[in-house]
């Protein structure tokens, strides 16, 4: 480990690998959320399609297009491999996905691949899922909750019987009527992931993120576009493309005064000395609630960036933020929030998550 990157480590700033790529998937119209997130993974359907099934040739597409066709009735078999594809081929560990859920996104660090026992996770089982997502899809708003979990494995079970596997189903009598079963993910294709950040109120999202989420209704797409945006909701502060990026939030719904927000941002300009001015930018999303995304060019190649820091390290200590299940970056986030905060007491807080915001 060189100088740079044992700095690095002692500041705890989380690195973005260089050709880190970014996609969103989606889980079945929030349906596989709560599965996704708990139990650490990712996965697509199309259980015909493992990751042997690549590379093809041009006439073994034709003759999978013509068997997707007969197993799951497909109208675009074609698009159904390509996004197969991607999952197993193009998708590599470091990148970020964003997870699409009914009332909450997630943002995640993809892992490894692997792919869940065929035996059980086949083309039969994932129709019969189908089938039932389809036969009650007017009303799974609600799904019934497994109470007694030690009675299952993972959803499924084998019949002692018959031997087959078989989705379990638990309906649940409520003072409102019966619930429908619970249908957990069928699909043997799958990524580990770990959970970098969970919003919950879709309204802190940077409305261009969100509304390209809204518009996209494939099941595995290229988010590359909005790069910037998918880090600023994963991370306060982050070290990519040898920039320095740090992130605040802005929750007020109301007008933000102009000479105010200069203020505010000359101020971050204040705080790091060894910083040439012209090395700083900010990018905004204004729509209160919004981000303000403030960038530090060539801070690698900058080594006084780092005595700086390192002067301030003796003083400071790592402080804990609860708000996405990991430091708050520790100590350089610390001594630019609290900066911007001694300065800025009327505008910049801490929030009851821990999270600092302004305005």
């Amino acid at each position: 480990m060189n100088k740079m990157e044992n700095m690095d480590f002692l500041m705890d700033i989380p690195q973005v690998k260089r050709g880190c790529q970014f996609w969103m998937i989606r889980t079945n119209d929030g349906l596989f959320f709560d599965e996704y997130i708990n139990q650490g993974f990712i996965a697509i359907g199309w259980n015909s399609i493992t990751k042997n099934t690549f590379p093809l040739s041009k006439e073994g597409k034709q003759a999978l297009k013509i068997d997707l066709k007969g197993h799951y009735g497909s109208q675009v078999p074609g698009s159904a491999i390509n996004k197969c594809e991607k999952f197993c081929m193009k998708l590599k560990p470091g990148d970020i996905a964003v997870i699409t859920g009914k009332e909450q996104i997630a943002f995640a660090e993809i892992g490894e691949y692997y792919e869940e026992n065929r035996e059980i996770y086949n083309e039969s089982l994932e129709l019969e899922v189908n089938e039932k997502i389809k036969r009650h899809s007017s009303d799974m708003q609600e799904i019934a909750v497994v109470e007694d979990k030690e009675s299952v494995n993972k959803g499924f079970f084998l019949d002692p019987q018959t031997g087959q596997s078989s989705l379990y189903e638990i309906p649940v009598r409520t003072s409102r009527g019966t619930k429908k079963q619970n249908v957990l993910c069928p699909y043997c294709k799958r990524r580990k992931i770990k959970l970098l950040s969970l919003v919950h109120n879709r309204e802190t999202i940077n409305p261009y993120l969100y509304k390209a989420i809204l518009l996209n209704n494939h099941s595995l797409s290229s988010l590359n576009k909005y790069a910037d945006a998918i880090l600023s909701s994963c991370y306060d502060i982050y070290l990519w493309r040898g920039n320095l990026w740090f992130a605040l939030k802005v929750d007020t719904r109301k007008s933000i005064n102009a000479v105010t927000l200069s203020s505010f941002i000359h101020s971050f300009a204040d705080l790091l000395p060894t910083v040439q001015k012209e090395d700083i930018s900010v990018k905004t999303a204004l729509h209160s609630p919004g981000d303000i995304v403030l960038q530090v060019a060539n801070w690698l190649s900058n080594a006084n960036n780092y005595l700086w820091v390192f002067l301030i390290l003796m003083f400071c200590s790592v402080v804990n933020s609860k708000t996405r299940n990991f430091l708050l970056f520790g100590m350089l986030s610390n001594i630019l929030l609290n900066g911007m905060t001694s300065r800025h007491p009327d505008y910049c807080r801490r929030n009851t998550n821990g999270w600092k915001t302004i305005f």
